[in-house]
């Protein structure tokens, strides 16, 4: 008689899932809370605390994600909606900022369709209406009786199929509706209530707004807003997967023409059909009401939604300016500027659509989700993707389209907006007799002195000194002795508080201090290209140590300057570089001097006789510009100095390197090399001042200068400069790296960016933007591999409480060009991973023995011997130490039938070992089984179901081929998964098929122990509803059974139970519902006693659990 098993309680302890849906809701106590759609479960999280927990949390559907939220704020009310397909929930928001927060369910149901859009009356909280999928308004009602909706008859004018739907009331009886339908037509009416019980509500056709190329996936209309001249307007925005945004006027006038008769033919219910170009027009022909405001093409690809940024409650616009935002499926939100015009008395406004600014602040694909909220005269904009993170934005209700001059004199310095400055600009203030006339001058160098302070020369010469502290006012400085020599400055650099050098290319170097002091300091031989000032780790305040290159010759100049009067105290050339070695930047650590050349070329070089000669020229994997030599912080002291140092390049990656040094030599070791999302030209970096330092990085992507914290892997701030190859300085703060000024040419003139926040912030940290497709954990660390072509290692902390915890993101790799197949950590420092086009890379994962605490991770191998096309996919890996323990032993499953074993070392690469080759079908799994004798032992897996033992066999030719030992039939098709763990003489093995079904088999070593062989095996039929992903097998439990679990495209975490005694007897002990869609793997986390298990997909969950009592 069987025995069942004890039954295990399944906690979901992570929960990373795609941002379905996402609304704002400010309490009475004015704190803003974003409340997310993710999967189920409604979270609520306080807008002005970035990377927490939810403050609270609840279940809302079964088995059905959220689709929408929708938030209604009336006075003491305050009602949410939640719905998703079919399925609607409205709960009381007044309970968040209780003793213990909670949002309260008032009442479910089911509506008769699919729900688009649902709307709360803002006279009635107990009404409420829903638009479905086919263009229908249903009413309904709910109270405090439980289930407590009912629902009215449905009511349409034509029923269309939609993708996008929006209600908005206008009287206590009436709403108007915007339906965006499959075939690219927006069909807005109004509904109306029954006058008398029993009657049936009423519908009106308003316009039917065709001009759109591709189906309607947003739409958003406006309150009534009153324009410059006093009209009012109704709008409408509507996106496509044409990648166009066209604002409509809806509103409602006595001259709108058309009956509602001739409206409601024009509603086209199936099939696209040819629209007219309005651009292309007469303007007397064109449908009068039905022609766009105004239209703008974005986003790199389909657009899935858009939203005003309009203040509910006060609809008089300034400047007849309004902001729109779109999110799309390029994972980018765009803001967009809509600049109105008054146009004839009953006719529509005419308008103007510009791009305002992109915010590249998600990764991989979609924005599924945004919400804006306009307070207090600003606008704070919530995005949610398809990588789990939410977003926010926060700005000025109006945000200028273009740079702004700059500001009268004596005025606030605007922030988080570009000022451009010119020489008028700063001499119209000034004292007549200051002034001059001449032509042509120009702003030529600058570099800011601190904070608030910046310095600028002229092409004539002078010099002056800006204030930007608060006001924004200018003063000149008394230069006029070097006035002629200033007119050739090339370069003015930052020594010190409120000092700076300014070296021209006649070779005359000054400098300067504030107040008002400018000395010559010294000439050089030369022409001065570039001043460094060197970073010396606790150096003497009361000195400045600078290098001093010089145009066409690898020869610089070194300076130790008085900090106070700039007298030189000591003068060292710099000489022995090759001829060809152009100095771009440069670095002091203790003895050393670092230098990076122009062509990617680092140097080390120390003192001698007087003299810094190179000691060690290093070829770097880069051979573009060393752009900065940043030293890491020592973990010791803040004084002390570490030998990591870490240098930026325009390649688009940053390195970090160690200092080695032996009795008579030293030499470079690269620790760590990676690209961050931002690049491709990183100009440089810094640490923050922190207790655990955080890197930030800065440089140009595309037209935007972008700074970067790899940290947090998030942008602190992004400016439209015009993109690089251009002269610019930044003023940062290492206590707060939100705290910027970014200076810049563009069109000979001066434009300053200052911030003193960041414009957006996490609200919640994501994973990958693509489906996880490989996941691999070494106790310590868990890497995960996506779609996206990134691999990211993570640390999975629990959290205080029992079932909560987060994965804090350590480092991220980019180097396949192809989606992730496979990863696995090998020992503590090894990760193996593997993609299309035959890529196996080796990545060497170590920390840093330094205060900056993240990881050092270099690609130290790759796979270079491939097939003729290079196109195969490498399916899966395994890896074992040799019986020397020297080396490793790395056998790869092609997607042709073959797999092969290498030998890979460090020093050698990889070696061929070993060759195979299956029947007509590909291989999806390979694991080694251990070494016999000299043969390598191996079981594969493959599509036709089958599983392979195989051992290898030595040729005449020295290489070794694998030879068939047994097959074992396993499932009816393909085998996706496979897991296996070695108990005494035997392997228990767990397979999961594209059958639904599981297999379970024992392979045991031979009596002779010099083989193998297939013993027993099982299968679960219908252990899931779907083809079966990943499966792992996490040990044994306390009766000595074997835990098994299993994921599915089904959404289900399944526990399965092997008993120890009989092979035979699978039993299923635990299971329950997941986020995660298309799951591609899972992966065992042991710390301690401790087991869980992470899978990954369309998001990421960590799963453990107990026996129930």
């Amino acid at each position: 008689m069987p025995h069942p098993a004890s039954k295990l309680k399944l906690t979901r302890e992570l929960f990373q899932v795609p941002i379905t849906a996402l609304d704002f809701y400010t309490a009475r106590s004015g704190n803003v809370y974003v409340l997310a759609g993710e999967d189920a479960r409604l979270r609520v999280y306080l807008a002005s605390e970035t990377g927490r927990l939810a403050v609270c949390e609840v279940d809302v559907f079964v088995d059905q994600p959220i689709h929408g939220i929708r938030v209604q704020q009336d006075g003491a009310c305050a009602r949410v909606f939640a719905w998703g397909a079919s399925s609607v929930a409205i709960f009381d928001a007044e309970g968040i900022e209780g003793e213990e927060p909670t949002v309260r369910l008032l009442a479910d149901g089911t509506a008769p369709d699919w729900i688009y859009d649902a709307a709360v009356s803002p006279w009635d909280p107990s009404r409420a209406v829903l638009a479905t999928a086919h263009n229908e308004v249903v009413p309904m009602t709910y109270g405090s009786a439980p289930g407590g909706i009912e629902f009215g008859a449905a009511t349409s004018p034509s029923r269309p199929m939609l993708y996008a739907a929006h209600l908005r009331w206008i009287s206590p009886s009436s709403a108007l509706v915007a339906g965006g339908t499959v075939f690219g037509d927006v069909v807005v009416w109004r509904y109306q209530y029954a006058a008398l019980p029993g009657d049936a509500a009423s519908h009106t056709v308003l316009s039917v707004l065709s001009g759109h190329e591709g189906s309607i996936y947003g739409v958003d209309m406006t309150p009534e807003i009153t324009l410059a001249d006093g009209s009012t307007a109704r709008l409408l925005a509507s996106c496509s997967d044409d990648r166009t945004i066209r604002i409509w006027d809806v509103t409602e006038r006595e001259t709108s023409p058309g009956s509602p008769a001739q409206l409601n033919d024009a509603v086209v219910e199936t099939g696209f059909k040819s629209t007219p170009s309005y651009d292309d027009m007469p303007p007397g022909q064109r449908p009068a009401a039905r022609h766009p405001v105004a239209v703008a093409m974005g986003h790199a690809s389909r657009i899935w939604g858009v939203k005003f940024g309009v203040v509910e409650h006060v609809t008089a616009l300034q400047d007849d300016l309004l902001s729109v935002y779109s999110f799309g499926e390029d994972s980018t939100a765009q803001r967009w500027h809509l600049q109105l015009r008054a146009a004839e008395t009953g006719a529509s406004p005419a308008g103007r659509l510009t791009h305002g600014q992109t915010f590249s602040l998600h990764n991989g694909k979609h924005l599924w989700a945004g919400a804006v909220l306009c307070r207090n005269g600003r606008l704070m904009i919530a995005t949610g993707g398809g990588d789990s993170r939410i977003s926010l934005i926060e700005e000025p209700v109006a945000v200028r389209q273009s740079p702004q001059t700059a500001p009268e004199s004596g005025l606030a310095e605007p922030h988080g907006v570009v000022i451009t400055v010119d020489v008028h600009d700063i001499l119209e203030p000034l004292p007549a007799h200051r002034t001059s006339s001449g032509s042509g001058e120009i702003i030529n160098r600058y570099d800011f002195l601190g904070e608030d302070q910046i310095l600028a020369v002229t092409s004539l010469g002078r010099l002056f000194l800006g204030s930007l502290g608060g006001v924004l006012t200018w003063e000149e400085a008394k230069a006029v002795e070097a006035a002629d020599d200033l007119k050739f400055t090339y370069v003015i650099r930052k020594v010190g508080p409120s000092a700076a050098v300014l070296g021209t290319t006649a070779g005359r170097i000054f400098f300067f201090q504030v107040p008002n002091r400018l000395s010559h300091v010294t000439n050089v031989s030369g022409r001065i290209a570039e001043i460094s000032c060197l970073s010396t780790v606790g150096q003497d305040s009361k000195t400045v140590h600078v290098l001093v290159q010089l145009h066409g010759n690898s020869d610089s100049q070194c300076l130790v300057l008085d900090s106070f009067t700039g007298a030189v105290l000591s003068h060292d050339r710099v000489t022995g570089l090759d001829s060809r070695f152009v100095a771009v930047s440069a670095a002091r650590m203790d003895d050393l001097l670092l230098m990076g050349s122009r062509r990617g070329w680092l140097s080390l070089l120390t003192k001698q006789d007087g003299v810094w000669r190179p000691i060690l020229d290093l070829a770097t994997r880069s051979r573009d510009a060393i752009t900065a030599i940043v030293p890491l912080p020592s973990k010791l002291s803040p004084t002390a100095c570490s030998p990591h140092f870490l240098a930026t390049g325009r390649d688009g990656k940053y390195r970090i390197y160690k200092i080695e040094r032996a009795e008579h030599s030293v030499c470079l070791n690269l620790l760590h090399e990676t690209a961050p999302p931002f690049g491709p030209m990183i100009e440089g970096a810094w640490f923050t001042s922190d207790a655990a330092p955080q890197l930030v990085l800065y440089g140009f992507r595309s037209k935007d200068f972008v700074i970067w914290n790899e940290t947090l892997r998030e942008e602190v701030a992004t400016i439209d400069c015009g993109g690089a190859h251009r002269t610019f300085r930044l003023s940062f703060s290492a206590s707060d790296p939100g705290r910027c000024r970014f200076a810049f040419t563009r069109t000979s003139k001066l434009s300053i960016y200052s911030q003193a926040q960041p414009a957006y912030t996490p609200l919640k940290p994501g994973t990958h933007g693509r489906e996880i497709r490989a996941l691999s954990s070494n106790g310590r660390y868990i890497a995960s591999g996506a779609e996206d072509t990134s691999i990211r290692i993570w640390e999975y902390c629990q959290e205080q409480g029992q079932g909560r915890g987060h994965m804090r993101y350590l480092a991220s790799i980019k180097a396949h060009v192809t989606g992730i197949q496979r990863l696995q950590w090998f020992e503590d420092e090894y990760l193996f991973s593997s993609a299309g086009n035959e890529e196996c890379f080796v990545w060497r994962i170590r920390r840093l023995d330094a205060a900056y605490r993240g990881l050092a991770v270099v690609c130290e191998g790759v796979l270079a011997d491939k097939s003729p096309l290079g196109d195969l996919r490498i399916m899966d890996f395994d890896i074992c130490r040799p019986n020397s323990g020297h080396g490793m032993l790395v056998t790869l499953a092609f997607s042709n039938s073959a797999f092969k074993t290498y030998r890979y070392s460090p020093s050698g690469g990889f070696e061929p070992h070993a060759q195979g080759s299956y029947t007509g079908a590909c291989l999806t799994q390979a694991r080694h089984l251990g070494i016999r004798g000299d043969d390598l032992w191996v079981v594969t897996a493959s599509t036709d179901g089958h599983m392979a033992l195989w051992k290898t066999e030595q040729e005449q030719s020295g290489m070794r081929r694998y030879a068939l030992a047994q097959t074992a039939r396993m499932h009816q098709s393909s085998i996706k998964s496979l897991d296996l763990m070695r108990l005494s003489r035997t392997y228990r093995v767990m397979t999961g098929g594209d059958d639904n079904s599981l297999g379970f088999a024992v392979i045991s070593e031979d009596d002779d122990g010099i083989g193998y062989t297939f013993s027993t095996r099982s299968i679960v039929r219908r252990a899931h509803a779907a083809a079966i992903n990943g499966v792992v097998l996490a040990g044994r439990d306390d009766e000595d059974g074997i835990i098994g679990v299993s994921v599915s495209n089904d959404q289900r975490v399944k526990v399965w139970k092997m008993a120890s005694g009989d092979e035979q007897r699978v039993e299923l002990v635990g299971s329950a519902l997941s986020g995660v869609a298309d799951p591609g793997d899972v992966a065992l986390i042991c710390q301690g006693s401790t087991r869980r298990v992470v899978l990954g997909g369309l998001g990421a969950e960590v799963w453990s659990w107990d026996t129930e009592k």
